[in-house]
């Protein structure tokens, strides 16, 4: 068949022509296979894929470089990488009597009339031969590998990331996050183009930020902060710039998004836009402080590096002595604990009366 580049929108082939899931299921229980079983296959592959970089109900606008009668994920996946110039892997609905495997150049997202389809991004399973180790720029700094998942619990400890991009420049910070099975429901960007935005994946569209603070030296320093189900916040050198309540998002989609569903457990930084110099780096070991009878900390790891704990006596009868707050710090790869001061000791109760 004449291979035109239209867009998958608009696909003039069999695959663009859905079928029910019944008149599906019927013909291939014609060719041998019972409606249970193939529905037993549906299951599998998107379970399979919930571990994968297919993203459900998303399809691309942009020219179809090939098209093959879908066999797997790893072939369709294959064939995206043996293809000159694809950016992207498309799988239309598995109930359909033939499902198809798309390869596709430059595109856009959409979830328009995208139900059933399947899109996996060439960034999330092109492996980096070239790609760079995490580097430790300075103390409480690091360098993650790009395009690459890492965990982070973000929706207990705020992403703080240093940049050093100009405003104007268009640099831009993007990060996606996904869930505990590393299936990614959303992505984060800041774009520091002349008005400066942000823009929240399935909640909104680029939004100005606010009251953007200068920068000594163009260094700016950003905490990203996840309220649970709740929304966003990001502060630019301490200064709060922009918000985002989902149930308020200017996106309906929002609401019933995975962002009001989900904990982002792992986060990847975009290897061709993000131009991030750093991460903080996160301190999750136990706090040393079991050995000091009767004190106890007001927030346990994981923290950010630099973070300062308050300390107390667990008995309010007691007096805190010596350091009242402990620092995560770390070095070399080690994480380390110092008091701001001399060892705390809880004092009072029974000693107070002897002396009394």
């Amino acid at each position: 068949m004449l291979l035109q580049l239209v867009t998958l929108i608009v696909v003039g082939t069999a695959y663009a022509t859905e079928q029910t899931a019944e008149n599906a299921f019927a013909n291939l229980k014609a060719n041998g296979n019972t409606t249970v079983e193939v529905r037993e296959e549906v299951i599998k592959i998107r379970k399979r894929r919930e571990a994968g970089c297919f993203q459900p109900n998303l399809r691309t606008r942009g020219p179809v470089l090939k098209e093959v009668t879908y066999r797997s994920d790893e072939a369709c996946i294959n064939l995206c990488l043996a293809t000159a110039g694809c950016k992207a892997a498309v799988t239309s609905p598995m109930h359909w009597k033939v499902t198809g495997c798309f390869i596709i150049g430059e595109y856009t997202l959409t979830t328009s009339n995208a139900y059933g389809w399947d899109t996996a991004e060439r960034e999330c399973f092109e492996k980096e031969d070239d790609a760079e180790d995490e580097i430790d720029i300075d103390g409480g700094w690091r360098r993650k590998t790009k395009n690459t998942w890492f965990g982070y619990a973000w929706d207990d400890v705020p992403l703080e990331v240093k940049t050093t991009s100009a405003v104007g420049s268009n640099d831009e910070i993007f990060f996606e996050v996904a869930n505990s099975r590393q299936r990614s429901f959303g992505r984060v960007v800041i774009r520091l183009s002349r008005t400066p935005i942000f823009y929240v994946h399935h909640c909104q569209h680029d939004t100005p930020l606010r009251n953007l603070p200068d920068a000594i030296n163009g260094v700016r320093v950003w905490r990203f902060i996840k309220h649970g189900f709740e929304g966003l916040s990001i502060r630019c050198n301490g200064v709060l710039v922009a918000t985002l309540k989902f149930a308020q998002a200017q996106k309906s989609q929002c609401t019933y998004s995975e962002w009001v569903e989900s904990k982002a457990e792992f986060v990847k930084f975009n290897r061709d836009w993000d131009k991030t110099d750093g991460i903080r780096e996160v301190c999750k070991e136990p706090l040393p402080i079991q050995p000091l009878p009767g004190i106890e900390a007001a927030k346990q790891p994981p923290v950010l590096y630099g973070a300062k704990i308050s300390l107390s006596c667990s008995d309010e009868t007691l007096t805190l002595s010596g350091a009242d707050v402990m620092t995560c710090s770390t070095k070399d790869e080690l994480e380390f604990y110092s008091f701001e001061g001399d060892t705390p000791s809880c004092i009072g109760g029974d000693l107070e009366d002897e002396i009394d």
